[in-house]
């Protein structure tokens, strides 16, 4: 069985990239396979998509550690890192390092699943919901991060809530589907 990496506080970019996502790609894989009928999960590399299905479908996995239900419905908004943007973009390049590059994803289907309460709790975004909000760009001066990783993909709340789902676990590690935004 995988330990826990339990977190109290926002990561810092130096701890985000020491982070071990093997944990929550083994329990996204697990909610795909259960809730939305997924079979054939592979895991992606390290620094690219996090799980895969078939040729052009996959999914991408986040661990939050704030109070994530009260920060989005108070901040208006949900938000996505927008350094993952080139998921739904549909754009054939991309930004990079080193300039411009082939997006690989640019007709892929990706969702998005962001764990939180220590992992008891999970949003589930289709990417269907998430491709007409990416060029609604916020700003968070994030303590700890480049300027570059402190720009985010605004969902909004009100015309959101409705797409996104949450699932909450209980102690038999039963993922259940609730409605809470209200």
């Amino acid at each position: 069985m995988l330990a826990y990496q339990n977190k109290n506080g926002s990561f810092t970019q130096s701890e985000s990239k020491k982070y071990s996502d093997i944990l929550d790609r083994e329990l996204a894989r697990e909610f795909l396979y259960k809730h939305k009928n997924y079979t054939q999960i592979k895991f992606g590399n390290d620094v690219q998509i996090d799980l895969m299905f078939g040729n052009s479908e996959g999914c991408d996995v986040e661990f939050l550690t704030f109070d994530v239900l009260n920060s989005f419905k108070n901040e208006g908004g949900f938000r996505l890192p927008n350094r993952k943007k080139h998921y739904w973009n549909e754009s054939p390049l991309r930004d990079g390092k080193k300039g411009k590059w082939n997006n690989e994803y640019k007709d892929w289907k990706v969702d998005y699943i962001q764990f939180f309460d220590n992992r008891m709790s999970l949003l589930y975004t289709k990417s269907e919901s998430i491709k007409p909000y990416i060029n609604n760009i916020i700003y968070r001066d994030v303590n700890g991060w480049e300027e570059k990783n402190k720009y985010f993909i605004k969902l909004p709340y009100d015309e959101c809530k409705d797409l996104i789902e949450l699932y909450r676990r209980d102690e038999f590690g039963k993922w259940n589907k609730e409605n809470f935004l209200t």
